[in-house]
């Protein structure tokens, strides 16, 4: 009774002189096996174990229909991350690539329990989207996963479900394998395991005659999740460069600043020290990674080899010379020499100002950089035309609820109050008050 309660326990079994007067666990549905013999005790721990693993499989659930719920569009990023961190490691060769399996289109199935809520969530979103977030072990043979969706109604908080799985080879973008002549258990299971975040639709659920939920799943195209929100974005985010590089940048985006360097550092030591463009962007990301790691001083180190290399090998109207430019800015900002910072700032936007279109959104963040540095140095009349420029970009390229557009607004106004325009600051901090609401 005091270990009943508690969620991670879920099986119990009692080693009992006489195990016929057991009708005290009949109240306790964890207590699974009475027995006075070791050997039942010893079968059981090799089953249910496997029967756990089998049922706690990570999973995602996805609706297409109501993207703008703040709980899914958390669930859509984080699931498009993840495809994304897999999709550039199967780019990555590790070896010999095996044979593929021959078939076209065919059923597997798996049997498992699944938590109550997570099975409504499934039950409520057909047409969405469902994803297994771990290697998902499934079988072409339905009598082997009937074992695992076995019966719940003695599972508190659990339902039982057979899930069908339509694959259909031309259009499933997740590797898989069967496991037939190398797994342990051969031939008795026929398992075929699919590589992490597997992806299916979701057709069909209804309930058996014994009980169990039937679920009926189909593959997914590129097109289809190319619907789901923020996979291109992500992708263009992190560019088009080798699978290191972009696992890096990725990394990065994620806040895994560690792993990001480790990466870059993997692929600076394999790059050719003839390639100079290359080790130039490779020292932008590390420099970018010691100024978000707080590392000023190691930023600044590797942001000046970017500009020697970068100085020496292209125009000088390169934008990535530009975007060095800018990085070195900031952090000449946060030594506070102000005077260096300015000296950068303006490299960078005689350049952007040549090569970018009058509302760049780059543009825009020169012009307020520039801006910030005028504030610091409390010249405010000169920060607030530069500002201005970047407001009137960000009006022409961002919707009117856009965060950025209430910091340009709330910059406008505090320059206009230290400038003594009391009025028309207090109106420009109301409109940033107005859209942060």
């Amino acid at each position: 009774p005091l270990v009943h309660k508690f969620v991670r326990l879920d099986s119990t079994y009692v080693f009992y002189g006489q195990p016929s007067l057991h009708r005290w666990t009949q109240q306790w549905k964890k207590i699974k096996l009475v027995t006075n013999q070791i050997e039942p005790i010893c079968q059981s721990l090799v089953r249910d174990p496997a029967q756990c693993e089998q049922d706690l499989t990570p999973t995602s659930i996805l609706s297409l229909n109501n993207s703008s719920n703040p709980d899914l569009q958390q669930v859509n990023s984080s699931f498009m991350y993840s495809q994304l961190i897999k999709d550039i490691l199967l780019e990555i060769i590790y070896g010999e690539p095996a044979n593929p399996i021959a078939w076209g289109s065919f059923i597997v199935y798996r049997g498992q329990r699944m938590l109550d809520d997570t099975f409504i969530g499934l039950r409520n979103n057909i047409g969405g989207i469902f994803t297994f977030n771990n290697f998902l072990s499934t079988t072409d043979d339905l009598n082997v996963a009937m074992k695992f969706g076995q019966r719940s109604t003695d599972q508190d908080g659990k339902t039982s479900v057979l899930f069908e799985v339509e694959v259909d080879r031309t259009v499933i973008t997740t590797p898989f394998a069967s496991l037939n002549d190398i797994s342990y258990y051969n031939e008795r299971e026929k398992e075929i395991l699919f590589s992490m975040h597997a992806v299916f639709r979701i057709v069909q659920v209804k309930e058996n005659n014994d009980h169990i939920w039937k679920v009926s799943l189909k593959s997914v195209s590129n097109n289809d999740l190319q619907t789901i929100q923020l996979t291109e974005q992500i992708r263009r985010e992190i560019g088009e460069g080798s699978a290191i590089d972009r696992l890096g940048q990725l990394m990065i985006t994620l806040g895994e600043l560690d792993k990001a360097e480790a990466m870059y550092q993997l692929l600076l030591d394999s790059t050719h020290n003839n390639d100079e463009k290359t080790i130039a962007s490779i020292y932008n990301q590390l420099g970018y990674i010691k100024y978000k790691q707080g590392n000023d001083l190691e930023a600044q180190t590797f942001y000046e080899k970017v500009i020697k290399i970068q100085e020496k090998i292209s125009p000088s109207t390169n934008l990535d010379l530009a975007a060095t430019y800018n990085n070195m800015d900031l952090l000449c900002t946060n030594f506070n020499d102000t005077s260096k910072a300015l000296s950068y700032h303006q490299k960078a936007l005689a350049i952007r100002e040549k090569k970018l279109t009058v509302n760049h959104p780059d543009l825009a963040t020169t012009y307020n950089n520039i801006g910030l540095v005028y504030d610091q140095r409390q010249e405010y009349a000169i920060a607030l035309p530069y500002y201005e420029k970047t407001l009137k970009i960000y009006k022409q390229i961002l919707p009117a609820n856009h965060p950025w557009l209430a910091t340009t607004y709330k910059n406008i106004g505090l320059a206009q109050i230290s400038m003594g325009e009391r009025m028309a600051g207090l109106n420009n901090l109301q409109k940033a008050m107005d859209i942060r609401k």
